[in-house]
C-alpha cells in the first residue's frame, strides 16, 4: 500500500496524470517584415487568465514558419488566451528601412485565442513602424 501511494505521489510530480499530454491543439504559423519571411525569432505564448499550461515555444525556420511547442516538449498548446511576445533569437538580418519597428519591441504586447481545433497565425509586422497585425486561421 506504501509502495502504491508513493507512485501515485511520483506520477504527480512528474506530470503524468489522466490529462497529462491532452487539451493540445496545433499552433503553426509564419512571422513576416512588411511581407518577407523573418527567420531565427523566438516566440513565446504567454497564458492569460484561467488558460492552463505554462506557455508554448517556437523558434521561425527561413521562410519564417513555426511550429509551437510547449515548454515541457509536447506540441502545440492548450486552448485558450494568450499573451505572444517575438524576440531576436541570434542574427536577424532585418532590412535597413525597417524602421524603428523591430520585433522585439513591435510585436512583444499581441493577444491571441487560440480556438478548438488549433490554428495557423499569420503575424505580419510592418516596415513603417505601424502595430503588427496577427490573423488567426483554423
Amino acid at each position: 500500500m506504501i509502495r502504491v501511494a508513493f507512485l501515485v505521489a511520483l506520477c504527480g510530480l512528474a506530470g503524468c496524470s489522466p490529462s497529462a499530454g491532452l487539451g493540445r491543439v496545433p499552433v503553426v504559423g509564419r512571422v513576416t517584415l512588411d511581407g518577407q519571411p523573418l527567420a531565427k525569432l523566438s516566440l513565446h505564448l504567454s497564458p492569460v487568465g484561467k488558460t492552463p499550461g505554462n506557455g508554448s515555444l517556437a523558434v521561425t525556420d527561413a521562410d519564417g514558419r513555426f511550429r509551437m511547442t510547449d515548454v515541457r516538449g509536447a506540441s502545440g498548446a492548450f486552448v485558450g488566451e494568450y499573451q505572444l511576445e517575438i524576440n531576436r533569437n541570434g542574427q536577424v538580418e532585418l532590412p535597413k528601412d525597417a524602421g524603428k519597428s523591430s520585433p522585439k519591441s513591435a510585436a512583444s504586447q499581441l493577444r491571441i485565442t487560440v480556438p478548438e481545433g488549433g490554428c495557423d497565425l499569420e503575424i505580419q509586422i510592418p516596415k513603417d513602424g505601424k502595430s503588427p497585425q496577427v490573423t488567426t486561421m483554423k
